[in-house]
């Protein structure tokens, strides 16, 4: 009885260790799955947010990349527009230097043309000495020699030389006429 008692006790101590056995094989089974599953969900979350990472790199790049050409663009639009003002006013420039000149060439024209007909005008309006000495000379000596063509200018000019007679220099040509007549006598 005692042998069979032994026996039994020994069959059960062999079962319970047998039950641990699978017991601590199954709890190492069980952490090894969950290491596993940790080392997955750490590895995805790795490479998600190695992924992330990426796209923001790459979203910066394009991004700097559009701001770059974006400046570039602008440089280049506020070059063009500095460019075509100073054509501009270069342009503005030489027109108002050009009309300038030619309102200044317009002046001069104007003013040597003024001089001209007061000139005109005086040299019509008192003889030079030469046309009175000529118109004296011919009117008082009655000359023959001399054709058709001077004697109508010698008339001319005495006519104009006499129509000064009413100017102050009256007493000058008399006296002028009379020396006239004394050379030729």
């Amino acid at each position: 009885m005692d042998g069979g008692w032994a026996h039994a006790r020994k069959k059960q101590s062999r079962a319970k260790a047998e039950q641990n056995r699978t017991e601590q094989n199954r709890t190492e089974q069980n952490r090894t799955e969950q290491n596993r599953a940790e080392q997955n969900r750490a590895e995805q979350n790795r490479a998600e947010q190695s992924r992330a990472e990426q796209n923001r790199t790459e979203q910066n790049k394009t991004e700097q990349s559009r701001t770059e050409q974006n400046r570039t663009e602008q440089n280049r639009t506020e070059q063009n527009r500095t460019k075509q003002n100073r054509t501009e006013q270069n342009r503005t420039e030489q027109n108002r230097i050009k009309q300038n000149r030619a309102e200044q060439n317009r002046t001069e024209q104007n003013r040597i043309e003024q001089s001209r007909a007061e000139h005109a005008e005086l040299d019509a309006a008192s003889p030079t000495t030469s046309q009175k000495s000529r118109a004296a000379f011919v009117f008082y000596s009655g000359s023959t020699l001399l054709d058709k063509e001077e004697r109508r200018r010698a008339r001319r000019g005495a006519a104009t030389a006499s129509a000064s007679a009413s100017q102050p220099s009256f007493l000058f040509l008399c006296l002028f006429r009379l020396l006239l007549l004394w050379l030729v006598i």
